[in-house]
């Protein structure tokens, strides 16, 4: 059966109490005060991991640009969100003005022709988060505040939603998934130079990894799904050291010959901490 993950959150919903939700959060609060991921001595590697939208939130654009950004962050699986969070986050502190055509400020909302502004509608379009109106007259210290706030609360959604899944046993079954996919999956590195690509469709990669979930799980787990190891994106992050540890960034990668797929995996003591997709 293949899982969505507001099927497995809305479920989850159903089973736990509201008092186990509230100490789910409880417990995320104050795991976030002591031990964030948004740290940046904590994010090694997340640079080779930064969403397109990024670069969308910092550069000159239309409105319609950011539009659709901004819904095609929306319609992206659970995990990819949750991995994304923390690129947008960085933003809330950057107050340069960007032109933005065919718009028009309204006080007392986020104004969009401010990345911090940008960052602050975005998260709250996504994540559904609360952010008091960032525009050109909040101070460095107002940005700052607002960006420490929104770090708690995305690190309590995620901590909940982890819980969630792990609750309903999302991609425990490993051994399910590897029959389930097994030579269904030709995944190999678009970015192999002149090595000539296999063809094969993005699609039972994508679904997989929809079932399966990777936040939180061993890469080695992936790898048994996927039936090969995972490509190494960037060698100076790379330690293999047994199977069982392993941190880097690795990848899989999926092309019919005209379009495809990749996604990127940052991984620590063996265990996958964020995702990224590009399709091209």
């Amino acid at each position: 059966m293949r899982y969505k993950t507001s099927q497995v959150v809305s479920a989850a919903h159903r089973k736990l109490s509201f008092a186990m939700l509230l100490i789910l959060a409880g417990c995320s609060l104050a795991i976030a005060s002591q031990h964030s991921p948004e740290d940046p001595k904590e994010r090694v590697g997340l640079g080779y991991l930064r969403p397109g939208i990024v670069s969308a939130l910092q550069a000159d654009s239309r409105m319609a640009r950011l539009d659709r950004e901004t819904k095609q962050l929306k319609e992206q699986p659970e995990y990819l969100r949750l991995s994304y969070a923390p690129y947008l986050v960085e933003l809330l502190t950057d107050r340069r003005q960007r032109e933005t055509l065919y718009y028009e400020w309204a006080p007392g909302t986020h104004d969009l022709r401010l990345v911090a502004g940008r960052a602050a509608w975005v998260l709250q379009e996504v994540y559904r988060i609360t952010i008091p109106p960032l525009d050109s007259k909040a101070t460095a210290e107002i940005c700052a505040g607002a960006q420490k706030a929104v770090q708690v609360q995305l690190q309590a959604i995620r901590t909940t939603t982890m819980a969630l899944v792990e609750f309903e046993g999302v991609g425990h079954d490993v051994d399910a998934l590897e029959r389930k996919y097994q030579d269904k999956i030709q995944a190999q590195s678009p970015y192999e130079g002149s090595r000539r690509f296999r063809r094969a469709a993005a699609k039972p990669l994508r679904e997989m990894l929809n079932e399966f979930f990777p936040l939180g799980k061993k890469l080695t787990d992936l790898e048994r799904i996927v039936g090969q190891r995972a490509y190494v994106y960037e060698p100076s992050l790379h330690v293999r050291e047994t199977s069982e540890k392993v941190t880097g960034v690795f990848e899989y990668g999926c092309t019919d010959g005209m379009f495809g797929e990749a996604y990127f995996f940052l991984v620590r003591g063996g265990v996958i901490e964020a995702v990224s997709w590009i399709s091209f």
